[in-house]
């Protein structure tokens, strides 16, 4: 948005779609403008891979076209890419091997999200490439050829990927050796750094350190920087970085980022129903609970002296309240 001749038209955009909101319904996905209420419509999604509804939505940009919004939405498994200008599906993918939950999109490159899922694990995706026609996944020992593991192991099934725009570039497989054992429920991706935050049905917490993608290969990653269930008693529904930006300049409207919140987090828990003394039979109904805190292990990984990361990612336990 540097050039001259897209600024005005970047602004026009914005003001545009300035407060409109996705809602997904049974069949079709609404925008909905309360402050310019003609710009709403409703596309109507012909599908053939069940009845489950629209649950998850989320606004993204393609660098190749960064005039024309694009909306990610999902039904069951399934991800859809529509174009909110043309009102049309652009692209449709498969991956995941359960239902997705949360869908959530990079503040800093608006065309990489994250899909979460019941399938224990959560996929990042490019708007900016294509899908597979074949899966390229990694060889298992003594095997030579590529792994048809599919979905359950964090690979790509040996069916294509889809159609239209988008590749699944990366996933974070769940299981023991690091990943979720549950259902993931929500992420959180660090505006500045290589960072993602994740949160499931088990009660954990798990900051991931984003692979290295590339158009070839999907990476597979099953070891978080960090990991914790001691944060709250029941799932943990939402988890979001509590970076705050500092006006330096109120006249030119510049912001810098705050260095003492780069390792703050907030997460919140659902209520739950809980046990007296490990008694079947009395049990009592937990409230929800909100936590801000502040992950330790940050300035390990990312020395606030060193332009550049550490070269060696091994993942550790800590935390403390911090609220």
């Amino acid at each position: 948005m540097d050039k001259p001749e897209l600024q005005e038209a970047w602004r026009r955009m914005t003001d545009h779609w300035s407060g409109a909101m996705v809602v997904g319904g049974s069949d079709a996905i609404a925008v909905v403008s309360p402050s310019r209420p003609s710009n709403g419509f409703c596309v109507k999604v012909t599908l053939d891979d069940g009845q489950d509804p629209f649950r998850a939505v989320a606004w993204a940009l393609s660098i190749e076209t960064p005039l024309d919004p694009l909306i990610v939405c999902s039904r069951g498994r399934i991800l859809y890419v529509l174009d909110a200008k043309q009102k049309n599906v652009v692209g449709k993918l498969r991956g995941h091997g359960g239902e997705i939950t949360a869908i959530v999109v990079h503040p800093s490159f608006p065309y990489l999200f994250c899909t979460c899922s019941r399938d224990f694990s959560a996929r990042l995706y490019d708007l900016t490439m294509t899908p597979r026609d074949s899966p390229n996944n990694p060889h298992w020992p003594p095997s030579t050829s590529s792994s048809l593991g599919g979905a359950p192991h964090g690979l790509q099934s040996s069916e294509p990927e889809g159609v239209g725009i988008g590749r699944c570039v990366a996933v974070l497989c769940g299981g023991p050796s690091g990943g979720h054992n549950a259902a993931v429920l929500n992420a959180s991706f660090h505006p500045t750094y290589p960072l993602l935050a994740t949160c499931g049905l088990d009660r954990a917490v798990k900051i991931w350190c984003l692979p290295k993608m590339s158009f070839e290969e999907m990476t597979r990653e099953d070891k978080p920087l960090f990991s914790s269930t001691r944060i709250h008693q029941a799932r943990v529904i939402s988890v979001n970085w509590q970076v705050i930006y500092t006006r330096l300049d109120d006249e030119h409207r510049i912001d810098v980022l705050n260095r003492l919140s780069l390792d703050v987090l907030a997460t919140h828990s659902a209520p739950a129903l809980m046990r007296h003394n490990g008694q079947k039979e009395n049990v009592y109904l937990a409230d929800g609970t909100i936590a801000i805190w502040r992950w330790l292990g940050f300035n390990r990984f990312f020395p606030p002296n060193q332009q550049k990361p550490s070269k060696v990612m091994r993942g550790c336990a800590s935390v403390r309240s911090v609220s």
